[in-house]
């Protein structure tokens, strides 16, 4: 868990078990079992006003779209379903993305009152607490606008939640949650009793919601077991469970939600104490279980079911929302419900909440998103700490990143070695300083008393020594399109971190702004993206990502102008640092040539001439016992005169030697200027068996290379509209180059071939 004295979005989150759990939890996703969460710190607000009044509110935060006000969006503002999405926020003619929420809307009671006469409305926002000051703050600023004027609650500390998910999610909660009165259950208890057997709740409607009262799960202690039934034989189960599936897309006046109401909730809350439960049990015969009196009070609960993506193969989850008091009860009883599969469900905390996104090839909000408040806060954090590690590790043993070889000449890591160093990506002032940092580090960087410190080390400042640094006028740098606006408070500010002039672009933001042209991106601003690695290799956080070269890196070509008004420059690549040398001309095709090839079954059995087991031992044998290399191969140009010295260097270093041309056959990487990214997010992902990473990159960048295959594809097909698209996608997704990419794992040489698309 994290420490009470560091707290992590004001709460103490428990981080993962003690117990190994990652393998565990991939199996739980995919295969069989349930995992749950305690999700009492997401954040909840209440709005309570008059309808339109509410909609205008909520069209200001980011919901704009045309299907949410028209009449498909009738069954979300009537309350029936839950939407999830983007919130955002205007800034100076702009739009800052704020973060990924969760509304509802309360019912209002069927009435034919005239539009002035009709009730208050009620909705819940469920946001992630990293993102609720500046979600409330703006709340707040638009409610000032309007007459009369809606209230804002804040009901963190009223509503709790518990995230459940895996392919035996819905029989834990059908053993524990039980309906209050069975006599009289309306259609949502019904429905939820109906799903025995259901084994994806995504596989429901889109948004589906059901509200119901539960007892005290306590009196039920210990939960029975709910056994699903056999696919293969119970066909009438089946039956009943399609049905329950197709009453949520029936419409049906609901009544208003008892979980909006405050006196419910403050009743629910007044649990009897397990000292009394003990005493009435002890009246009762053995395993019986207790019915509920007029001292237990319902409980109001909402279930949401999730999914967790736009495909179908991805398993969806559920959301349950009841008051705050009442989620130990419940959380309790639902870690002791016997599962059909065997055992329990497994216990999650924020590593395995990771975990999952990252093999749904899902983002993970704060961390995959930098760009907005919460992701630069984030990375702010992380850094910190992954530099503490860093600085805690002795000389000897930690990554020095001045003297990191990345071959052809280029000595030191690009940016920081320890994050993801989005100010050398747009040329941003580094952290404490006002001058553009380059894109590699100098080679004679400033260095400690005894030598020993790294470059990186004399660009972070201290948090109270930045607070002090005083904002002063001065003048735009090549990147700003529009004047600083002269202010009489601009020295009264304090400075901000350079990370807050990121922009954070959503999918549905970045298709919509390239589909037209010319395509006009918003400064310094990041998409997420998905890596596959097409071949070997596993990266992690802070891992590099880079473009392919150029066809001739060393000889710069004309730029076209029509192509440049297609997607305008808005950032400036710096020059490669002198003592760098020119990288082969052919670096672009010793990239491509990494790419697996495809040989079919057959030709593998009939071809004669594949190598046998004797063989490739007899070639191993003989590439074991050959003498070592010659000096001059082994060092870059110019460096063969410590042949002695080289040779033992390279043969007693644990990274091959770089020379001008490869890493010990392994191509070099791209070069500073052909950095698009960082990777926020990496692992082996075993689902898929290969690694993966999870990366924020240039938005600018990114539309240049979709553009560049696109315009490639349509003249090799010919001129015209509609003659450079394929079936099943368009020209940039059918070249076989596009949308690759290097990635090179921070503090090393070797770069692994991947592949990128926007998630």
């Amino acid at each position: 868990m994290t420490e009470p004295s560091n707290p992590l979005w004001g709460f103490s989150i428990p981080t993962t078990p003690t117990q190994k759990n990652y393998r565990p939890t991939h199996r739980v996703q995919w295969h069989k079992g349930a995992m749950a969460w305690d999700m009492s710190y997401m954040s909840t607000i209440g709005i309570f006003g008059k309808e339109n009044i509410v909609q205008n509110i909520l069209k200001d935060i980011g919901l704009t779209q045309e299907s949410l006000w028209a009449e498909r969006g009738g069954r979300w503002r009537a309350g029936v379903v839950h939407w999830s999405g983007n919130l955002s926020r205007k800034v100076k003619n702009a739009t800052q993305p704020i973060g990924p929420a969760t509304i509802i809307w309360n019912p209002s009671e069927a009435t034919e009152s005239s539009e002035a006469d009709k009730p208050p409305r009620q909705l819940l926002i469920r946001i992630h607490p990293s993102a609720f000051s500046e979600t409330f703050n703006e709340l707040l600023r638009l409610v000032k606008a309007y007459k009369p004027r809606p209230y804002i609650q804040d009901l963190r500390h009223e509503i709790g939640s518990i995230d459940v998910t895996g392919p035996d999610a819905t029989e834990a909660l059908l053993g524990v949650l039980k309906p209050y009165d069975s006599s009289s259950k309306d259609w949502h208890a019904s429905s939820f009793e109906g799903l025995v057997g259901l084994r994806d709740p995504a596989s429901l409607l889109l948004g589906a919601l059901l509200a119901f009262s539960i007892v005290d799960p306590r009196l039920k202690y210990p939960p029975r077991k709910v056994p699903p039934p056999d696919p293969e034989t119970d066909y009438l189960s089946q039956r009943r469970l399609l049905e329950s599936i197709a009453v949520f897309r029936k419409e049906r006046a609901s009544s208003p939600y008892q979980l909006f109401d405050r006196d419910v909730r403050f009743k629910a809350s007044k649990l009897p104490s397990q000292r009394s439960l003990n005493r009435r049990r002890g009246k009762t015969g053995p395993g019986t279980p207790l019915e509920p009196s007029s001292a237990d009070p319902p409980i109001p609960i909402m279930l949401l079911a999730s999914r967790n993506g736009d495909e179908s193969w991805i398993p969806g989850s559920w959301t349950l929302l009841l008051p705050w008091k009442c989620v130990l009860p419940v959380w309790y009883s639902l870690m002791h419900y016997p599962l059909s599969t065997g055992g329990n469900p497994a216990f999650g905390g924020l590593d395995e909440i990771r975990q999952l996104a990252f093999e749904r090839g899902q983002p993970w909000f704060p961390g995959d998103m930098p760009g907005t408040d919460a992701g630069n806060a984030w990375e702010t954090r992380e850094r910190e700490a992954r530099r503490k590690v860093w600085d805690g590790k002795p000389r000897g043993k930690r990554v020095n990143w001045e003297t990191l070889d990345l071959g052809a000449g280029r000595k030191g890591e690009v940016g920081v070695g320890w994050s993801c160093d989005f100010e050398t990506l747009f040329s941003l002032p580094q952290p404490g300083t006002e001058s553009t940092p380059t894109l590699a580090p100098p080679g004679n960087a400033p260095s400690s008393a005894d030598g020993g410190e790294d470059h990186e080390m004399s660009e972070v400042t201290e948090p109270d020594k930045e607070t002090e640094l005083a904002s002063k006028e001065t003048e735009p740098t090549p990147e700003q399109t529009s004047p600083i606006p002269k202010t009489t408070k601009t020295e009264e500010k304090k400075a901000q971190p350079p990370l807050t002039d990121i922009t954070y672009l959503p999918k549905s933001i970045f298709t919509s702004l390239t589909a037209t042209r010319p395509v006009f991106l918003p400064r310094n601003a990041t998409i997420t993206v998905r890596i596959k690695l097409v071949g070997r290799g596993v990266v992690t956080t802070c891992a590099r990502v880079y473009r392919l070269p150029d066809a001739a890196p060393s000889i710069p070509k004309p730029t076209d102008p029509a192509t440049e008004a297609e997607v305008p420059a808005t950032q400036q690549h710096l020059p490669p640092t002198p003592q760098t040398r020119a990288l082969p001309p052919n670096l672009r095709e010793q990239w491509l040539a990494q790419q697996p090839t495809k040989h079919s079954k057959s030709g593998l059995k009939n071809d004669k001439d594949a190598p046998t087991t004797e063989s490739r031992i007899q070639s191993l044998a003989q590439t074991l016992t050959a003498p070592p290399p010659n000096s001059t191969a082994c060092l870059a140009p110019g460096a063969g005169t410590e042949s002695g010295l080289g040779i033992f260097a390279s043969l007693s270093s644990s990274t091959p030697p770089a020379t001008a041309q490869d890493i010990n056959g392994h191509p070099l990487c791209p070069d500073a200027k052909d950095l698009i990214g960082f990777v926020t997010a990496g692992s082996f992902n075993l689902r898929d068996g290969r690694g993966e990473a999870i990366a924020s990159i240039s938005a600018l960048m990114a539309a240049e290379e979709l553009g560049r295959y696109d315009h490639h594809h349509q003249n090799e097909n010919g001129k015209g509209k509609g003659k450079g698209k394929k079936k099943g996608g368009t020209a940039h997704q059918q070249h076989p180059a596009a949308r690759l990419c290097v990635v090179r794992e921070a503090g090393q040489a070797i770069g692994w071939l991947a592949r990128w698309e926007i998630v």
